[in-house]
């Protein structure tokens, strides 16, 4: 498998020869459960409102049953009254759904094999500016011929001189290889990598491949 790699220092093209990702890719198998979990977590779950139970108020009935000629009440803590409980009160909800680590890793692999072989994934090295720039940035993205879609920048650490760089850019998004999930890696057509990150990310998954 050869990936394309853009050397800015030099400003050069080379490929890089991935041994053993020639794999067969099975439809991304699994792809979708381990997306769904990725967003169930995301979920914080702790949306609530008071019941009668939860407002302040005693449980005394306001006035007597009969004959005081209005309507009947038991408490002032009914939703029938102004600051009183809400009926069918919301409750915080647990919406987690767990995923085996062993088959997020093979998706990964799966994933990191599709967009390898249809050619969506681009190597970069030697990203250095003094400050921060959309437009260098927008000139590696049309050396790349990928300008205009939507795009997963992904660097080895925190590169904040980069994150500056693509951030205003439309359809493109910067992350961090330990930020990095499925989720982002399926949502983008092309994935843009430092070469170091992309070493490191193969190297963990080299044991998953099939």
């Amino acid at each position: 498998m050869k990936i394309k790699v853009l050397n800015l220092i030099e400003n050069s093209e080379t490929e890089l020869e991935v041994e053993g990702w020639d794999f067969p890719v099975s439809g991304l198998k699994g792809a979708h459960e381990v997306v769904k979990s990725i967003e169930a977590n995301s979920r914080q779950g702790t949306l609530a409102t008071k019941s009668r139970g939860d407002v302040t108020g005693g449980g005394k009935k306001p006035w007597a049953q009969k004959h005081t000629g209005r309507a009947r009440h038991s408490t002032i803590r009914s939703p029938l009254w102004r600051k009183g409980g809400h009926t069918f009160a919301l409750v915080p909800k647990e919406y987690s759904l767990k995923v085996n680590s062993k088959q997020k890793k093979k998706v990964m692999v799966e994933v990191i094999g599709y967009k390898a072989q249809n050619g969506f994934i681009f190597l970069l090295e030697g990203f250095y500016l003094e400050k921060p720039s959309t437009k260098k940035a927008q000139e590696i993205l049309l050396k790349l011929a990928i300008n205009g879609n939507k795009s997963l920048m992904v660097t080895l650490g925190s590169n904040e001189l980069l994150y500056k760089s693509f951030r205003n850019i439309p359809e493109v998004k910067v992350t961090t290889l330990e930020e990095l999930n499925i989720r982002d890696f399926l949502a983008a057509k092309y994935i843009v990598m430092e070469t170091e990150a992309f070493k490191t990310l193969i190297g963990r998954s080299k044991k998953w491949i099939p």
